[in-house]
C-alpha cells in the first residue's frame, strides 16, 4: 500500500534533480559536440561558405588597397581583388593550413609578424598584380 512518507518526497526531488541536471549536461554535451564538428569541419575544407555565382563573376568596381583592413581574410581579398587564391600565397610564403580562411591580423599575431607590416605588403602585392 503506498502512503505519504517525507522520506518519498525527498528521495523524489532527489530523482528530480539529478534528472535535471543530467537533461542539462547533455544539452551542454550536445553543443560543444556540435560546435566542435562545425569547426573540424570548416578547418577540413569541408564546410565553406556559400557564394552567390553572380557575386563571383559580375566585375568589382575600382575598390582602393588602402582599404584593406587587418580583420579581413586572405580567401575575402582573394575574392575581392580577383586575385588567384595563391597569388598571395606563394607571395608571401604563407604555409598555414587554414589559408586561405584566416583572418590577416591572426595570421600576422601567430607569425610574430606585425600586422601594420603584413598589410602594407600585402596592399603592395595587390597594387603590383593589378598594374601588371
Amino acid at each position: 500500500m503506498w502512503y505519504y512518507s517525507p522520506m518519498n518526497k525527498v528521495s523524489s526531488k532527489k530523482v528530480e534533480k539529478g534528472f535535471v541536471i543530467v537533461l542539462c549536461l547533455l544539452c551542454v554535451g550536445s553543443f560543444v559536440w556540435f560546435f566542435y564538428n562545425v569547426k573540424a569541419y570548416y578547418a577540413a575544407g569541408d564546410l565553406q561558405t556559400v557564394r552567390h555565382h553572380q557575386l563571383m563573376t559580375q566585375p568589382r568596381e575600382n575598390i582602393p588597397v588602402t582599404s584593406i583592413k587587418a580583420w579581413m581574410t586572405f580567401d575575402y581579398l582573394n575574392v575581392v581583388f580577383q586575385l588567384n587564391p595563391s597569388y598571395l600565397q606563394s607571395k608571401l610564403g604563407i604555409t598555414d593550413p587554414h589559408y586561405p580562411n584566416v583572418r590577416i591580423d591572426s595570421y600576422a599575431r601567430r607569425h610574430d609578424i606585425n600586422p601594420l607590416t603584413l598589410l602594407q605588403n600585402i596592399q603592395q602585392l595587390i597594387t603590383q598584380h593589378t598594374v601588371s
